[in-house]
Formats: C-alpha cells, structure tokens, sequence
C-alpha cells in the first residue's frame, strides 16, 4: 500500500492536496457552466483550470514514484522537471505506466478507463497544450513584467485568445433527466431552459448605449460625463455633461475618447461639434460672464468599440472579420449540427461546429467559419452560432481602405450568391500590434461576442440602411448554393475579386438597386442599364470601328466643316462615335445568356431597341419608348436576370447552369407565373 511508504504527516499532506485539487476543477466546471460569458471569464476558468490539473498530475507522478522508488520526489526535483507544464507531466505519467499497460495489469481499473475516455477524446490534447501554455507563461506574464523580468513575446490578452481549430469544436448541452426540457428555436417556460438558435433575426443587437467619461485625442486631461448612442437610424451621437471645447466651438473633425463605466475603450471617429446648451437662470449671480456649459452634443461618422484610435480611420489592421445579413443566409448550407444524446443521468446533445473554408486571395488568408456565443449553467443553455469571414492580411490596410478592398466586394457577392440585398451586421479589426500600448479591452460586439486579442468592433451609421430585406433567403433560391460553392470557394472568389478590380463602377450601380429600398422604379431601371452598358465595355474594350479608320473618317469631317460655325459642337459629338452603342451592347450581352432567358425577351433586336429608348425616356425627357408598364416591368426584370446572368459566366459557370439558376430566383417568378388580371 502506499499510505504505508508514507509518514503520518506526509499521509494527512496528501489528503489536503488531493482535496485541494478536487475542489480546484469542480470549481473550473461549475464556471464554465454558469459563466454568461467565456471571453470575459477566460483568466480565472483558465487560471483555476490550469492550477487544478497541475496539481493532480503532480500528486499522480510523485504517488507512482513513491510505489517505484519508495519516496515521494523532492521539490526541487519537481520544479527542474516539470516547472508548470501539464503537457510534460501527463507524457511522463503515460510513460511510467507503460510498463503496466503492455501487461494489462491496469485493465478493469478507473485509471484505465478513464486513459481510454480521453485517449478517443479529441478536444483533450489541444486543452492540455492550452493549459500549458497558460501554466508557464500567460498566468505569470504582467507579474514578471512588474518584477522587471519580462517574458518574450505577446502579452495573453494580443494572443487572439485561445480558440480552439474548428474541426474540434464542441459545445456539449445537457440536463438532468428528472427536469421537464425541449429543444427548440424560442425561449421556454420550463424549469430548464435549453436554446440552440441558428441565424435568428432578432439578433446581433444595433440600438446601443455607452456610459463614460470622455476626452478629445489632443486633449487628454480635459474630460466630461456622457452617454454614446448608437442607432440604426441615425449617425452615432455623444452627449455630454459638460463642455470639451469651451465658449469657442470648433467645427473640425475630431477623434472623441472614452472609456465607460465597465472599463471598455471607445472612440468617436470623425465627431463633429453640433450643439451646446448653456441656460441661464434667473437667481444666479454669473459675475458678467456667460453661464457654464451644462450640455455638449456630438455627432461622429463611426465608432471603434473596444479600442482607443486616435488615427481613427487612417489606422494600420492586420485582421478583420466581417459578419453580414446574407452571408447567414447563404452559410446555412454548411450549419453547425446538433446531434441529441441520451445519456445515464442527462439527456441534451451535442452541437458540432464545421471546419473552417480556408481559401488564399490577394488579400491574404481568408477563412469562412462558424462561431458560437452563449451561456450554460444549471438552469439552462443558450447557444448562438453564425457565420464569418475572418481575413488576415498579407499587408496591413486602413481601416478606410478596408472598405473598398474587402467589404464591398463581399457585400456584393452574397447578394449576387443569395438574389438579396445584403447589409453588413458586424465587422470587427485586429492592429498590427506595434504599439506597445494596445491591449484588449473589456466589453462585446453586437454580436456578444468579447473584444480579447486586440479585437475591437467599428460601427458607422452607413450599415444599417436596411434593403429589401426578407427575413430568410432560402438555399432553393439561391444561386451560389454554399454546399456546391464551398469546395471551389478560392477559385470563386479569386475571379470575384478581379472582376471587382476591373469593374467596381457597374457593380456599384446594379447591386444598388438590390441593397437600397428607396430606390424608384425609373432609378433602378437606368442604373441596371448603365451598368449592363459599362460591364460590357470592361468585358469586351474594343470599338466598333478599327482606329485607324476612324481618324481617317472623323479628318474628312472636321475638313467638310472647316467653315461651319456648327463644327466645334459636331466633332465634340464625334469623340466616342467609333464605340459600341448601348444597342449593341444590349444585344451582345443577351446573346451571351442562357436560351430559357432569352425566350422571354423575345426578339433580341426589338428588346434592345425598346430598352434605349426607355432609357432615353427616363433620363433624357425623350418622347422616345412606347413600353406600357407591364412590358417595363418584365425588361426590368429581364434586365436584372441578365446581369446576374453574365456575372456568373465570370464566376466561371457555364450558360446552362447560369439559365437554370437564375430562373429559379424570387426576381425571376413574375416572368415564369405572370399576374393576370
């Protein structure tokens, strides 16, 4: 026995230890199950966590040297050999029981079922590593930078938390069998509560409120009270208890700096001076001057939330993740399952996150992956899973050029993969990380999801113009479906991203008649032709006549009108003569589209011809374009087909496929089941 190769006191010691170790991980499961957030309570999960398992594993190794050797090992022999890592502890345990193993002497034991559980576990090795890894350098970073003997490497809070890789992620939902429970969409009004909700559409959250106390960039001593309002229908607004400027207003663009009650950094970015408020009252004796500043209000462009950028939008990110209304929709096909189990004493299931899509662009690496938000404890779970495109660039971008490179181009290509406009609901930065004073802060995104690693979410009033958003777009409608589009996702998107390079101005005009809701039918109508007219130019950059010709052509005119006081207006009207009319680019771009879709334009010459002269009616107050309603309808649509058309012949998609996709959108039934009156 081994009590018996121990003294007395070495015996009660033990038990102590071995105590203290139980109640050390039964403390780190009842926090992870109660937590209401894992990001903000990853430092004492992790802390009590890695502590816990240390301890049982040195109190493992020592009671097998004291059956070995017949004493328990000294601690400086503990320290040289192991110091803090759980990982090499749990190696050296495996080996010393190599030997019992081989001869199956530990079969039928606890410590031989509990070795098979995790052996077949596969989120054990990456948290033993994890724990490790917090054990001898995370737990003790800031104290050996206060004692002036700092580690190598990035502090805990820049090392972009410790998140598992997605093909091992789990989160495991259960209940005592003996509490009424259900699994569904919705809240529940039972005793146990148990919420697995995917894609739901009362969430993230838009309508915002920031206590704090707040300061200009430059000004860094001069601080007020205030609230920071961020809402979807209006530009983020900041009112203050005081004055930041005095009597003097000034109404250049300033960074505003806050930081709220609960610790977490903002900044207001690009605010602007709109009002102050200084009311006099009749029994104050104000000495001839004016009456102090009791409110200050602010208007700012954008808002960082969980960083402090005096830079504003001129500052360097080195990632950013970028979460959209469609791309739920559109990600639906790759969905977290959930698988119910039954077990002993619980009942629930487990949900399984996907392995991440990971794709190269020019941009950088590029993933789409899941994430889950959420909380457990003892009476109830509720868990959130969405979509996101995380992107790490090879060159760090301004957050204002970020706009144009990445989130554009997206926003355009799940309306384009979806049928609907799609608006943005997230999207978060990473800095370069060279000032040394960035760190994480305290708070969550919209999403609920914590600021750790550097982290920090940007919101500006722009995103929330809500288009004609339906609350679902359906797999069956959509013509990128995302199980078949997945597997050729870089190749995709690689030809996605070149065209955007070559043709971000006819994009812009077609997807805004899918992204704004307050757009006419005559708008619409003229930007889908202006854009199908400037596609075609990028596609097909020749010109009717060779150049040569031309020249030739327009020095026979310019010397038949030497004497004209006309001529200077006609060669002005001359100087595109030799391109391809609207006409012909109509015709080209229909000739290039699948049969069904052509059927319903009919003759390709008339349609064409009808088309230009609607044009030339909206935007030129022609008395050209004899089109009723319901034909302008239908060339509307037609017209709307075609783009979505011959963007997906770019994408690399062949006229059938093109024909049979787009025939099945919601924009193409009121050709294929006409109203009739």
């Amino acid at each position: 026995m081994i009590e018996g190769e121990l003294t007395q006191k070495q015996a009660l010691e033990l038990i102590w230890e071995w105590t203290s170790a139980r109640y050390l991980l039964r403390g780190s499961v009842k926090l992870i199950r109660t937590t209401t957030n894992i990001d903000l309570n990853v430092h004492p999960i992790l802390t009590i966590s890695s502590i816990g398992v240390e301890k049982l594993l040195k109190l493992a190794l020592g009671l097998r040297a004291v059956k070995d050797s017949g004493s328990f090992p000294r601690k400086r022999t503990m320290q040289r050999e192991f110091g803090h890592g759980s990982r090499g502890m749990f190696d050296k345990l495996l080996e010393t029981l190599g030997p019992d193993l081989e001869r199956d002497a530990l079969d039928g034991t606890p410590v031989k079922t509990a070795l098979d559980e995790l052996s077949g576990d596969p989120l054990f090795a990456p948290l033993l590593d994890l724990l490790t890894d917090y054990g001898m350098s995370a737990r003790f970073f800031h104290l050996d930078a206060i004692a002036e003997e700092p580690q190598d490497g990035y502090a805990p809070e820049r090392r972009g938390g410790w998140r598992l890789p997605s093909e091992r992620r789990r989160v495991d939902l259960a209940c005592p069998k003996d509490l009424p429970r259900d699994i569904e969409r919705g809240p529940m009004a039972h005793d146990f509560n148990m919420r697995f909700a995917l894609n739901s559409n009362d969430w993230p959250t838009h309508d915002r409120s920031f206590r704090g106390d707040w300061h200009l960039g430059s000004e860094p001593d001069v601080k007020q009270p205030g609230i920071l309002t961020i809402s979807p229908s209006r530009a983020p607004a900041l009112t203050l208890g005081g004055t930041l400027l005095g009597e003097v207003p000034d109404y250049s663009p300033r960074s505003v700096i806050g930081i709220t009650h609960d610790a977490a950094d903002i900044t207001l970015i690009r605010g602007m001076f709109r009002s102050q408020s200084a009311p006099w009252h009749r029994r104050i004796d104000y000495g001839g001057q004016r009456p102090p500043v009791t409110e200050e209000v602010w208007d700012g462009f954008a808002v960082a939330l969980g960083a402090r950028l005096p830079l504003g939008g001129n500052t360097a990110v080195k990632e950013m993740v970028f979460r959209s209304r469609r791309l739920r929709d559109w990600a639906r096909g790759l969905a977290p399952r959930f698988v119910e189990a039954d077990r002993e004493r619980t009942i629930g299931g487990t949900i399984e996150l996907p392995a991440d899509v990971v794709i190269s662009t020019v941009w950088g690496k590029v993933a789409l992956r899941w994430e889950a938000v959420g909380s457990l404890s003892g009476s109830g779970a509720d868990m959130r899973c969405f979509p996101e495109i995380h992107i790490e660039f090879d060159e760090a971008p301004t957050i204002d050029e970020t706009w144009a490179l990445v989130i554009t181009p997206l926003l355009q290509f799940f309306s384009l993969a979806t049928g609907e406009g799609d608006y943005l609901e997230c999207v978060r930065y990473r800095t370069d990380f060279d000032d040394e004073d960035e760190f994480g802060s305290p708070g969550q995104d919209s999403c609920g999801q914590g600021f750790w690693g550097g982290w920090f979410e940007w919101v500006t009033a722009s995103w929330f113009a809500r288009p004609n958003d339906k609350p679902d777009v359906w797999d069956f409608g959509h013509v990128l479906p995302a199980a078949a589009t997945a597997p050729e996702l870089e190749g995709v998107m690689g030809r996605w991203i070149d065209l955007q390079s070559r043709a971000s101005e006819p994009l812009a005009d077609y997807f805004a008649t899918l992204m704004w809701a307050s757009m006419t039918f005559e708008e619409s109508f003229a930007h889908i032709v202006r854009a199908l007219e400037v596609l075609h130019s990028v596609l097909e950059p020749g010109t009717r006549i060779p150049k040569g010709e031309f020249r030739a052509v327009r020095k026979k005119i310019k010397q038949a009108l030497e004497e004209d006081p006309h001529r200077d207006l006609v060669l002005s009207r001359l100087k595109h003569a030799d391109a391809y009319s609207l006409f012909d680019r109509l015709k080209a771009l229909l000739s290039m589209v699948g049969q069904q879709l052509q059927s319903y334009a009919g003759d390709i010459d008339s349609f064409a011809r009808n088309v230009r002269d609607a044009r030339d009616r909206f935007t030129h107050a022609s008395d050209l374009g004899a089109m009723g309603n319901e034909e302008l309808q239908n060339a509307h649509t037609i017209l709307d087909l075609v783009m979505r058309s011959v963007l997906l012949l770019q994408l690399g998609l062949t006229r059938e496929e093109t024909d049979d996709r787009v025939m099945k959108t919601e924009t193409a039934r009121s050709l294929l089941y006409p109203a009739h009156s």
